[in-house]
Formats: structure tokens, C-alpha cells, sequence
């Protein structure tokens, strides 16, 4: 038994040893928001479900592939920039030669 159906049972047990009227429309709204509660609930559930299955396709169905390999954004291999630097600045004099 999940807990909203726990709490449905303790607000029907209350309902049924109330005597006052406060005590029974109080009782009413509390079960009338348990059932409010229990639906969004199912909703987010299917919702969840509805998602999970959209994702599965687009995994399943794209040509997206994921990367095996660790690209952290940088540029691959061994770079030097004082090498580069100097060769760049080498060959800008060069043709203003």
C-alpha cells in the first residue's frame, strides 16, 4: 500500500467517527486534495513515461553517436604556442621581406 492510499485510509477512518460538521467538511476537502494529489501524480507519471519512451527513439533513431573518446574542448596533441608564436611572427617577416 503506498502512502496516499495510507493517508486515504486514515482520513476515511476520521470521516466515519466525526460527528461534528466542521470535522466532516474538513475531512471532505482533505480526501477531495488526496485525489487532486493522486491524479497530477498519474499525470507525472505518464508524463514521465511519455518522455522516456521519446528519448529512447531519438537515442535509438538518430545518428547521433556519443563520443568514446575524452574531448575535453582543447586542442589535440601536444601544442605549443611559444613554437607557434615564433613561427608566426618568422613568417610575417619573411613576406615583408
Amino acid at each position: 500500500m503506498n502512502k496516499l492510499e495510507e493517508l486515504k485510509n486514515y482520513v476515511a477512518e476520521l470521516f466515519s467517527a466525526a460527528t461534528d460538521k466542521t470535522t466532516i467538511e474538513k475531512s471532505a476537502v482533505v480526501n477531495q486534495k488526496i485525489e487532486e494529489i493522486e491524479a497530477e501524480q498519474k499525470q507525472l507519471s505518464s508524463d514521465y513515461q511519455n518522455l522516456l519512451k521519446d528519448y529512447k527513439d531519438v537515442v535509438l533513431h538518430s545518428s547521433f553517436k556519443p563520443s568514446t573518446e575524452d574531448n575535453s574542448g582543447g586542442i589535440p596533441g601536444n601544442f605549443d604556442p611559444d613554437a607557434a608564436f615564433k613561427q608566426f611572427f618568422t613568417s610575417e617577416n619573411k613576406d615583408k621581406k
